[in-house]
């Protein structure tokens, strides 16, 4: 986390973004690779783990505040995840 970031978030960790599938769910809610996931619903994130265990099926087409920082500000977008295609 940059240390502009470290000083209003602390040591809490965070989850970057790589990359955002085109058309899905992250991409419709504004969600871009870089940006910092800190929180969801409000609970912040321990970790990759932690994510994907708040993602599981019961997610599925609900409505989940995503906290994130970009460019050294807090944001939160709306995601409704879908279930995956292939």
């Amino acid at each position: 986390m940059p240390p502009a970031q470290r000083e209003v978030h602390g040591a809490e960790p965070v989850i970057e973004v790589d990359a955002v599938v085109p058309g899905s769910p992250a991409d419709r809610a504004g969600i871009i690779p870089g940006d910092l996931l800190v929180a969801l619903d409000g609970r912040r994130l321990a970790g990759i783990t932690d994510l994907q265990q708040s993602l599981d099926g019961d997610a599925i087409g609900g409505r989940l505040v995503v906290t994130l920082l970009r460019d050294g500000r807090e944001k939160q977008k709306l995601v409704v995840p879908g279930a995956l295609s292939g």
